[in-house]
């Protein structure tokens, strides 16, 4: 009732089988809770703390799933860039002169 009807492209979907399959839930992200453990409602969809990983467990519900997958995959890609500009993968090459090209 809360949560949209999400469609995963092919390879999403992809990613996300296997992850359902073989890990017992979302890496990076958790349902809130309340003082007594309980889902609050509305529910809300929270990044894990430092020291939290792997808290939550997939509900087997689609659309709860999709959505912790979602928000799990954004953070992931998130940080990758800076991970990609320190071990300089996909940097451009920077070039001096439009005219002549500087292979370095």
């Amino acid at each position: 009732k809360y949560f949209a009807e999400l469609t995963l492209d092919v390879v999403e979907e992809q990613i996300f089988q296997k992850r359902m399959q073989e890990e017992s839930g979302p890496r990076l992200v958790h349902l809130r809770q309340n003082a007594i453990g309980q889902v609050t409602i509305p529910p809300h969809v929270e990044q894990n703390g430092v020291s939290t990983a792997r808290a939550q467990t997939w509900t087997n519900h689609p659309k709860v799933d999709r959505t912790m997958f979602i928000m799990d995959r954004r953070l992931e890609m998130q940080g990758r860039g800076r991970q990609d500009l320190a071990s300089q993968r996909h940097v451009p090459a920077l070039r001096a002169f439009d005219m002549r090209k500087n292979f370095g």
